[in-house]
């Protein structure tokens, strides 16, 4: 039909059929619903797809870790399977409803209503046949405009439907089972593995699995693991069964505790982190073990252990850290020693009188040892008082003419001796640490003390000698009982590392030369330890060995510096190897003809 035809048509029909004509096509297209594909997997598996297997392998795989509680590692078999899947584009059909956009339309209804009315009443405008024709098809337009542009309502609703397309990739699954006790192949063994630091601590070929696993006591190995222990350890265990190999990688402090065992003669446990006497609640010996609670408490010198039932503190340097279990095979041990009372010990008791007493007589006790943080000497406090017990009652000596002094006390830095000058005896017991340091072209000993905060405070002890010599004595014995230590690099505390006599024989030579009725004692060489005598029974004696062996000296009645020298030569070193497997030289200089006693 041609234009003009269309236009006879449209000028015939009246303007109102028109309208109605419109008005029922657009109430059908008010809303509807459609049904579309969409894609919802780029990388999707079909359930119905058979996996290519491209791996099996039977495992022993851990079902139990350790814990310190059971320090036992268990595995069992378990089937480790490799699968390889295709990936599809997956679709699903889904319908969606749509409804008419209501501003949208009314514009576009009113438009074409408007556009019809210009073609077919002339009110603004009689159109020609071309114009009524473009504002026929206009209103047309707009017409379908306002059926075709809908919203849509709600979400699309799946049908169900779904449909696997073209290949999009491939995906490889390890899967896991574990195998009934039925399923595991009778007589199987496994290969395994234990190391520490790559270190192998067990190595077994034959391990046969029993009731369908095999399990590892990991704490029978905690003697290895304490040789060089740290907190990060890692316990190793490769395991190889039927071609699977497993490898686990386990912290020791997952299934180990933290001990400190004893390695000095014995160490005393405290209620409070503080060296006072109303907090001390005993004393243990060497090989004693007890668990770490918390690592280092109030600050790096104490330790928080468990002792029994109760807590206690204890002097970190009294020992070195191991790992321990309550699984192992043997028990910690816990050498408590007994409290002996002062008087006990056989040099405290029937102390002889040596000497009658003379008026110019003094004694002096010159110690660094409390609250200096270089360290600390066991007994020490108690060895002072039996010196101080023989000066009064062997060589009848005033108690007010007995002093002591310490050196790094507050106010006593610049140590300064008082003593009546002329006539009578000195005798002088210094205690304590010590350190060398370099002077000119020799190495000179001097008190050491480390206080808080890494505060060092030396005192030259060749000084202290110029004061004994400013005293004008008749004699003068010295007994000198310190631990030579120094600072390494990394600022620890340690023991001299020389062992050479000459800062000894210096020193002694600087009074020995100088006053002919003196001798100096030395209690060990500068490197070397001065032990306690201290053990287990008759062993268990409470002094220094040096101090017992020199008032044990007095106690027989020996006369001569001579004849102590040489009792202290064969005792000294002898039992400090005997008890603690270690040298201990004690070196005299000086005036071996002086006499101790008058009797």
């Amino acid at each position: 039909m041609s234009g003009g035809g269309v236009m006879k048509i449209l000028e015939r029909m009246p303007l109102f059929i028109l309208i109605l004509l419109m008005v029922p096509m657009v109430l059908a297209g008010g809303s509807c619903t459609t049904t579309r594909w969409s894609v919802t997997e780029q990388y999707a598996v079909s359930p119905r797809q058979a996996p290519e297997i491209l791996n099996r392998t039977e495992k022993l795989l851990p079902t139990v870790m350790p814990s310190v509680n059971r320090p036992i590692l268990r595995l069992e078999p378990f089937v480790v399977e490799t699968r390889q899947f295709t990936q599809q584009i997956k679709v699903e059909r889904s319908v969606q409803s749509y409804e008419m956009r209501p501003f949208f339309s009314a514009v576009a209804l009113s438009g074409a209503t408007f556009a019809l009315v210009l073609a077919h009443t002339g009110l603004l405008f009689s159109p020609n046949a071309d114009q009524k024709l473009m504002l026929n098809i206009t209103a047309a337009s707009l017409g379908l405009l306002s059926l075709t542009h809908l919203r849509p309502v709600g979400e699309p609703i799946p049908t169900g439907e779904s449909r696997y397309l073209r290949e999009s990739g491939f995906e490889v699954v390890t899967d896991t089972l574990k195998l009934g006790l039925g399923e595991v192949a009778p007589g199987g063994v496994a290969s395994v593995r234990v190391a520490l630091n790559e270190r192998v601590l067990l190595a077994d070929d034959a391990v046969a699995l029993q009731d369908g696993a095999i399990e590892i006591n990991l704490s029978a190995f905690y003697r290895e693991f304490s040789e060089r222990y740290r907190q990060d350890d890692l316990a190793e265990v490769e395991v190889l069964y039927r071609g699977g190999v497993t490898r686990s990688s386990i912290p020791v402090r997952q299934f180990m505790e933290t001990y400190v065992e004893v390695d000095q003669d014995l160490a005393e446990l405290w209620s409070e982190p503080f060296m006072e006497q109303e907090y001390e609640i005993t004393e243990i010996a060497r090989g004693s073990s007890l668990p770490v609670i918390a690592g280092v408490a109030a600050d790096d010198r104490w330790l928080r252990v468990r002792y029994g039932a109760r807590e206690a503190y204890m002097l970190a340097d009294r020992g070195y850290f191991k790992w321990f279990s309550d699984y192992a095979n043997e028990a910690p041990l816990v050498l408590e020693l007994r409290e002996i009372p002062y008087g006990e010990v056989d040099i405290e008791q029937s102390i002889p009188v040596l000497r009658t007493g003379r008026d110019g007589d003094e004694a002096l006790i010159i110690t660094n040892s409390n609250d200096n943080l270089a360290g600390s000497r066991q007994f020490l406090q108690r060895s002072h008082r039996l010196f101080e017990d023989y000066m009064t009652t062997a060589f009848r000596i005033d108690p007010d003419r007995i002093q002591t002094l310490e050196p790094n006390r507050p106010g006593n830095e610049n140590l300064q001796l008082s003593c009546r000058r002329g006539r009578g005896r000195m005798i002088v017991y210094l205690s304590g640490f010590s350190t060398l340091r370099q002077e000119a072209s020799e190495s000179t000993l001097y008190l050491y003390s480390l206080g808080e905060g890494g505060d060092e405070s030396f005192v030259r002890i060749r000084t202290l000698f110029n004061q004994l010599l400013a005293c004008q004595k008749e004699e003068i014995l010295v007994f000198v009982d310190l631990d030579a230590v120094e600072m390494d690099d990394e600022g620890q505390i340690r023991m001299q590392q020389t062992q050479s006599m000459a800062p000894l024989r210096s020193l002694a030579a600087s009074l020995v030369d100088r006053a002919p009725n003196s001798a100096v004692f030395f209690a060990n060489l500068p490197g070397q330890t001065s032990s306690l005598y201290s053990g287990t029974g008759l062993d268990d004696k409470r002094h220094t060995i040096f101090m017992y062996f020199v008032a044990e000296g007095w106690k027989k009645r020996l006369r001569t510096v001579g004849e102590l020298e040489r009792h202290l030569s064969s005792n000294v070193d002898y039992t400090a190897r005997r008890l603690h497997d270690r040298p201990q030289e004690v070196v005299v200089f000086g005036n071996r003809n002086l006499t101790f006693t008058d009797r």
